[in-house]
This record gives structure tokens, sequence and C-alpha cells, in this order.
């Protein structure tokens, strides 16, 4: 993302699923049910679809990764990898 590009406000109610964002570099703020997030280049995030999200680039820009995918109850309370 350039800097200072702003991403849409959402949520992932009609897909349900969790998201896990991964700042690459630059920084930048998450502003996630109204609190705002500061994220840099190492950073990640996990945010549940319920919850409302949406991303700022910083002054140097922002460049991340976004995993999104459903919860497998299978996969809770494992006991190993």
């Amino acid at each position: 993302m350039p800097p200072g590009f702003e991403g849409n406000e959402h949520d992932e109610v009609e897909t349900w699923h969790d998201e896990v964002y991964v700042a690459l570099s630059g920084s930048g703020t998450f502003t996630i049910d109204g609190e705002d997030v500061t994220v840099s280049g190492g950073d990640y995030l996990r945010i549940g679809p319920a919850s409302t999200r949406q991303v700022v680039a910083g002054a140097d820009g922002l460049r991340f990764i976004v995993i999104g995918a459903k919860p497998q109850p299978a996969y809770d309370g494992r006991d190993t990898l």
C-alpha cells in the first residue's frame, strides 16, 4: 500500500473467516472495532470475523500479506502439529 492509502472498512461475517495479517515492511495502523493498532514490519494480527477492520498505510507505506480461513474445530486442542 502506498503512503497514506486507506483500505476499506469491513468485517468477515459473510465468510466467517478469521484473518491473520503479517506486516512485511513499512508501517501503518489497523483500526479494529474502533481501536487503533500500529504495526510495522514483523508484526502480525489475528482478527476474528465479526470484528470490523480498516488498515491505513503509514508515511513509508505498508506491505503485508493476509491469510483468511474458517476456523476448524477439528484442529482445536491438538497435542502435536
